[in-house]
């Protein structure tokens, strides 16, 4: 028989203790994670108006893609719309939109993929979280949020972090 004063064999203070317990563990991933999320930001962002365009090659498309709808929905090279990217137009959709919106600049063309591969940190803890729990989530967010290769394609107009960001939100 269970004494609901006695906090010790009644289990409600076992079961308040939990949750206090559940809730720190849990405030403290949240955290890791928070901070891991400010990291990546930092070494995205900061400076992003250095970079210029880019590839030129795809702040040309771009450009191009903002001169005519046939060419915005085809993600044509040339204003004439002859020739195609090898990419898909989702990415290039995205920066010709904000290009009309902020005007054609490096910052149009860099801030998506930026944002693409800030969002991708998250997402792929929550993934690997799943299958592997809070730690191995942790560390492989940890890793793609410093790794060199990741930072340097989130500063570049090239669609690399925009299809990782969609293959991670595909498996997650």
């Amino acid at each position: 028989i269970l004494d609901f004063n006695d906090k010790h064999k009644c289990g409600v203070g076992t079961v308040f203790n939990y949750l206090l317990r559940e809730n720190r563990e849990k405030a403290l991933r949240h955290s890791c994670l928070l901070l891991i999320v400010l990291i990546a930001s930092f070494l995205r962002l900061y400076d992003l108006d250095r970079s210029g365009l880019g590839n030129l090659f795809y702040a040309s498309t771009v450009y191009s893609m903002g001169q005519s709808l046939s060419n915005f929905f085809f993600a044509a090279y040339d204003p004439m719309g002859t020739f195609i990217v090898d990419k898909p137009p989702l990415g290039f959709w995205v920066q010709t939109i904000l290009s009309k919106v902020i005007g054609f600049n490096g910052l149009a063309m860099i801030l998506p993929m930026s944002l693409a591969s800030i969002a991708a940190v998250p997402v792929l803890y929550y993934s690997s979280r799943r299958v592997f729990g809070d730690g191995v989530g942790l560390l492989a967010a940890l890793i793609l949020a410093i790794l060199p290769v990741s930072v340097a394609i989130a500063r570049d107009s090239t669609m690399d972090a925009m299809v990782m960001l969609t293959q991670l939100v595909s498996v997650a």
